[in-house]
């Protein structure tokens, strides 16, 4: 937390999906973990594969530590 990301968390094991699935994935993970905090805008981010699927994880950054730590 010394680092300054304390209040971002990564979450891994999500599933692989297309460019075309993209954005319900995006909003099943801000309804989940959205009912644990306030996540920031533009704090979550999913890196994607070259040809646009995604690769299993992301990272989701909350209003704060707190919220971080209760989401872990």
């Amino acid at each position: 937390m010394d680092s300054g990301f304390g209040s971002v968390i990564v979450v891994h094991s999500l599933p692989k999906v297309p460019s075309a699935k993209f954005e319900k994935l995006t909003t099943v993970l801000k309804k989940i973990f959205g009912q644990i905090g306030v996540i920031h805008e533009n704090g979550l981010h999913m890196p994607t594969d070259a040809d646009g699927s995604t690769k299993g994880f992301a990272f989701i950054e909350f209003g704060n530590a707190q919220e971080a730590a209760a989401a872990r």
